[in-house]
């Protein structure tokens, strides 16, 4: 053949030499069609429980204030332009082109787009895991299987986030990749009387053939990826290392998985979108060593996502699913390996047919194999945001490998375990759809509060209607703040209210620098220990307002200011408060307005109720208006009698009205004592208990007319 025949042969796929024998027979793993789509079935189901995660996003807010940014000022921004504390200073948004993506869904298309968007990115995401799994193994039963079980696997990790896009162009990479180490494989013949069947048969390639299509489809994914998500560094390095695996192959003269053409047409691609990433990276070079800032650092890496699995197994994301998973990928290949051995026994006619049957690894393909799987696994373990990692670049080599090893089983024993995947298939399917209904009328309508209109994005980020109002507040009195909140809040509130300010959000990593998240931190989980300290960091940071949630998580700032006469709070609703520092230029923007009547509020009690104060704490100060507000806060709500009563005895005396205090008392306390059925005892004694004492400061000396004063 000469030279040119010679080094075709080097370079051809070991997979052409495993099997080829033209009348080779079909491999024992079939079923009827019926049970075969319990494969279908299962993993269906699987998609939906697969995508159907809910909880609190602070990321997609982010998302769309910053993909609003973008398309509004047609431009990356390479300055934070959202917070108060790091205003000004280097925002490296790796995240951008996601962002871009999230906003256009919701703007050119609805709020909703934007789920069902993610929804599809998540199925597509199982998807190419299922088609990468079959080019390797070329047995649709097996790759639905195990591409259902990623799917399984994979719930609480796709939310509506760059990290899910990121999760895709991981999975279209790594078909990419599958395709290329799989291709040129010649498989078995049609089955039994002529037809195919689903089982672990190949349909027939010719011996040589090269894809071209997968280099297109690796292109397009590192192109977008270097701008789509921080980890795109990932890409490059697992296709560095399949072209390693294929030099070694020829450095050892053993057969590899790609041709010369293809190894040089690989490697431009990554080099040149490599320089490109770089090139068109509002960043430049910083693109690539940003990442090492959170990798590096040991404080960021506190944060629940970054936790590794076996540490603190209640934060989240959970980690259960991921434990169940990495059994199955362990236990399933050891008990076939089990079988394996057992079945050495059997009749020699039939144990040699299905050695004929078993395809041959080359040097390159173990090498991926276990490169792949080793990396995923180390990534996983790293921290468990990259627990999906591990699923979609372990899936196609450890199916491959079990049904490598199942090859050699005895055809009667391959059929038998075929019927136990199948039966067993649409068991799962049942189950695993009853619990994905549950889950989801769960999440999606039971837990949902019952005021306000709910949109499928709100539904699907627990969005709260009554914190939304807290942050329409800002919104819609147009008040530019700098706020200080939960970083959870403060994404909600780059994306509602973006003429107000935050001092930290979940972009920790990309914005702020540890010592900025420290404070933080301190402020929420210890202000109580030092309120004086406190108020100093509050006020070094220049913070108008304070905007807190009614978590647990917070408590501890909330009683400090609370109990802090130099912030005032302005406005309070069962979701949340909100605090303006005393003598600000905000405080007294929010009394002028109140007194022209140009404020909008939310309608709750507990609003009132805090609005009122707002007419006696401040200049000039009205307390006819503050006890009309009181009293229909507490004639909505008798419980807020406690402080209202008091509040509301104090300004009517201190305007001499003193019969009208003493009348509105005794009629609080009929109306008391008529409502009893409708109140808990326990609360009806300690109001009737505080009209008492309301009542004796009517015959004592004079107080001041508002909560805080004298």
């Amino acid at each position: 053949m000469g030279k040119r025949g010679k080094a075709r042969t080097r370079f051809e796929p070991a997979a052409a030499t495993a099997v080829d024998q033209a009348d080779q027979r079909a491999a024992g793993w079939t079923a009827p069609g019926w049970a075969q789509a319990g494969l279908g079935a299962f993993f269906l189901v699987a998609c939906a429980f697969g995508v159907l995660e809910v909880h609190y996003s602070n990321d997609t807010w982010i998302g769309l204030a910053a993909g609003r940014q973008i398309m509004t000022q047609g431009r990356v921004p390479t300055t934070d332009q959202f917070s108060y504390t790091f205003y000004g200073q280097t925002w490296y948004n790796q995240n951008w082109l996601s962002h871009v993506f999230f906003w256009l869904l919701y703007d050119k298309l609805s709020p909703n787009a934007v789920v069902l968007g993610t929804w599809a990115v998540g199925v597509g995401i199982f998807s190419m895991v299922l088609a990468a799994t079959w080019v390797r193994c070329r047995s649709w039963m097996a790759a639905t299987a195990a591409a259902g079980i990623v799917a399984f696997a994979c719930r609480d990790w796709l939310s509506i986030r760059p990290a899910t896009i990121q999760f895709l162009l991981l999975a279209a990479l790594w078909l990419s990749l599958s395709a290329l180490a799989s291709q040129g494989r010649p498989g078995h013949q049609a089955g039994p009387k002529g037809k195919r069947g689903a089982g672990f048969e190949k349909p027939a390639d010719r011996p040589g053939h090269r894809r071209w299509w997968p280099l297109i489809l690796l292109l397009a994914v590192l192109s977008v990826w270097t701008h789509a998500h921080g980890s795109f560094v990932l890409g490059f390095g697992l296709a560095a290392m399949f072209l390693g695996c294929n030099l070694l192959a020829w450095v050892f003269r053993r057969p590899a998985t790609i041709s010369r053409g293809q190894f040089l047409a690989l490697t431009v691609i990554g080099l040149a979108t490599a320089v490109a990433g770089a090139a068109l990276s509002p960043f430049g070079i910083e693109n690539y060593t940003h990442p090492l800032k959170v990798v590096e650092s040991a404080l960021f890496r506190q944060v629940g996502e970054w936790v590794p699995p076996f540490r603190e197994a209640d934060r989240f994301p959970p980690v259960n699913r991921f434990w169940v998973a990495l059994s199955i990928a362990i236990g399933v290949p050891l008990v076939t390996l089990m079988l394996r051995g057992f079945a050495r026994g059997s009749e020699a006619d039939d144990h040699a047919d299905a050695r004929a049957r078993l395809p041959r690894y080359s040097l390159p393909t173990v090498l991926l194999d276990l490169a792949s799987v080793g990396a995923g696994l180390y990534w996983a373990m790293f921290a468990r945001r990259f627990a999906p990692t591990f699923y979609i670049l372990a899936a196609p080599a450890l199916t491959t490998f079990t049904i490598w090893l199942a090859g050699s089983l005895p055809a009667r024993l391959q059929r038998n375990l075929a019927t136990a995947l199948v039966c067993g298939a649409w068991v799962a399917a049942g189950v695993l759809g009853f619990v994905t209904y549950r889950f989801a009328y769960r999440d999606l309508v039971a837990d949902v509060q019952p005021d306000g209109d709910y949109t499928l994005l709100d539904r699907v980020t627990h969005n709260d209607h009554r914190l939304r109002m807290v942050i329409e507040f800002l919104n819609r009195n147009g008040l530019a703040a700098n706020v200080m909140s939960e970083w959870k809040v403060s994404g909600a509130i780059m994306f509602y209210a973006p003429g107000a300010r935050v001092f930290i959000d979940g972009r920790a990593q990309q914005v702020y620098d540890e010592k900025h998240y420290k404070t933080y931190m301190w402020l929420l989980s210890s202000a109580d220990t030092n309120p004086d300290l406190a108020r100093q960091l509050l006020d070094i940071f220049k913070t108008d307002a304070v905007l807190l949630p009614r978590w647990a998580s917070v408590m501890k700032l909330i009683e400090v200011l609370q109990s802090d006469p130099a912030w005032l709070q302005v406005l309070d609703t069962p979701a949340a408060m909100i605090w303006v520092r005393d003598g600000s230029k905000l405080l007294a923007e929010l009394a002028r307005r109140e007194r022209q009547g140009d404020l909008w509020w939310p309608d709750y009690p507990e609003t009132e109720l805090v609005r009122g104060s707002l007419w006696v704490s401040t200049s000039p100060s009205d307390p006819q208006r503050a006890v009309e507000l009181w009293q229909s806060a507490v004639a909505r709500d008798p419980t807020l009698g406690i402080p209202g009563y008091v509040w509301i005895t104090r300004a009517l005396r201190r305007v001499g009205c003193v019969e009208q205090a003493a009348a509105y008392l005794q009629s609080e306390r009929a109306r008391l004592i008529e409502s009893a059925s409708r109140l808990p005892p326990r609360i009806q004694a300690a109001l009737l208990e505080e009209l008492d004492r309301c009542e004796q400061m009517l015959i004592q000396r004079p107080g001041s007319g508002g909560p805080g004063a004298n």
